[in-house]
């Protein structure tokens, strides 16, 4: 995979917690390691526009909750992390319980929005990881500091903005998807970034 704004960087995302970045258009590659193995849904990395070192890595976690009459034994939640150096250093936990990550200027586009804002879909972070989640429980955050805070982003329309199934960028435009809950009113509106 091609970083989409640095013509010398690109990622090899191996199938365990080992990958492959080239740093020089691919004349030499070296491995880096994650602290999970790559999420299997949606986008594994995503990137800043004009800070090519700042990633986001979607990663999968799980915890073996022992077997049971119905087979299994994992449970199992996405985690997302950041690197500030395209993963020459350590890459450091942003979020837990996360279903996407993105930057606030991920296209160049995106100019407005704060340097460092980070949005993210995720889920209540006062159930324990694992446990099972509804898309009723899932909410859009941002931070603008690596999520040492964050702040639930109300979408104009208050505790109803929940239901969070997409976020995209449109043109100049932010786009987030909720999934309308049954007997919940639609509201529409939005804000360039």
């Amino acid at each position: 995979m091609s970083h989409p704004h640095s013509n010398n960087l690109a990622f090899a995302i191996g199938p365990d917690m080992t990958h492959w970045v080239t740093y020089n258009r691919g004349a030499t590659w070296q491995s880096f390691t994650t602290p999970r193995e790559a999420s299997l849904i949606g986008e594994v990395l995503s990137f800043h526009a004009e800070q090519e070192g700042w990633i986001l890595f979607q990663g999968k976690a799980c915890e073996d909750t022992g077997g049971s009459r119905w087979g299994g034994g994992q449970t199992c939640w996405d985690e997302t992390y950041y690197t500030t150096d395209a993963f020459r250093g350590e890459t450091k936990l942003l979020l837990t319980q996360t279903s996407q990550c993105d930057f606030a200027r991920s296209t160049k586009s995106l100019t407005a929005a704060p340097e460092k804002q980070v949005l993210c879909i995720a889920f209540d972070q006062s159930q324990k990881p694992g446990e099972v989640h509804t898309v009723r429980e899932s909410r859009l955050y941002s931070s603008d500091d690596w999520f040492a805070t964050k702040k639930f982003v109300d979408l104009g329309i208050g505790k109803k903005a929940r239901g969070v199934v997409g976020l995209g960028v449109v043109s100049k435009f932010m786009v987030v998807a909720l999934r309308v809950q049954e007997g919940a009113a639609r509201a529409t509106g939005g804000d360039p970034m």
